[in-house]
């Protein structure tokens, strides 16, 4: 007969900070850029830093977020998300992501980058819904 440990142990899910951290600094300057373009009146281009530099700088804060997860001994997804979300907010999200105002509609869009009508951006503020871009590149 073999002994059974009354633990159940669930196998550790493989979590990717660097992503986590993305979106999460993507989520902070989406919202402020949706403010100030409802403010306005006016579409809004969220894009994409594709420089070098920009993939290092994720890749370090994505490094210090792993970092922060081992040191508090935490296993579980809902905790990286927490540990990522901290290190968004006190980065400078402008090395990843760029909000800008638009009055129309832009021709092309690169990889990464995602356009909010007039009329999304003011029924996200209004509603308070999540906002979902007319168009991604």
């Amino acid at each position: 007969m073999v002994r059974r440990s009354p633990r159940w142990r669930a196998a550790k899910e493989e979590i990717d900070h660097v992503a986590m951290f993305a979106e999460e600094a993507k989520r902070i300057v989406r919202n402020s850029g949706l403010l100030m373009a409802y403010r306005k009146g006016t579409g809004l281009l969220l894009a994409a830093n594709q420089s070098p530099l920009a993939g290092e700088l994720l890749n370090e804060a994505g490094l210090r977020c792993a970092q922060a997860y081992v040191a508090l001994g935490h296993n579980d997804r809902l905790s990286a998300l927490e540990i990522a979300a901290k290190h968004a907010r006190l980065a400078y999200t402008g090395h990843f992501w760029t909000a800008t105002p638009c009055g129309g509609e832009p021709i092309r869009l690169a990889p990464g980058d995602e356009y909010f009508s007039s009329i999304t951006v003011a029924t996200s503020i209004e509603q308070m819904r999540d906002p979902i871009p007319d168009r991604i590149g």
